[in-house]
């Protein structure tokens, strides 16, 4: 993972959705989003949000 999505993914505002598997956090000023595996906790994609 990169050292974005690594900080974004351990950022203190990461929310995680255990029932999708979505997740988004925040690295800088970007909000990195995308999907993880809730039984393993593995991230499994992760992009840059445009607003």
């Amino acid at each position: 993972m990169s050292a974005a999505g690594t900080a974004a993914w351990s950022s203190p505002d990461v929310l995680r959705d255990p029932a999708t598997g979505a997740w988004s956090g925040s690295f800088a000023d970007l909000e990195i989003a995308g999907y993880h595996n809730p039984a393993t906790g593995e991230v499994l994609t992760y992009f840059p949000v445009q607003h």
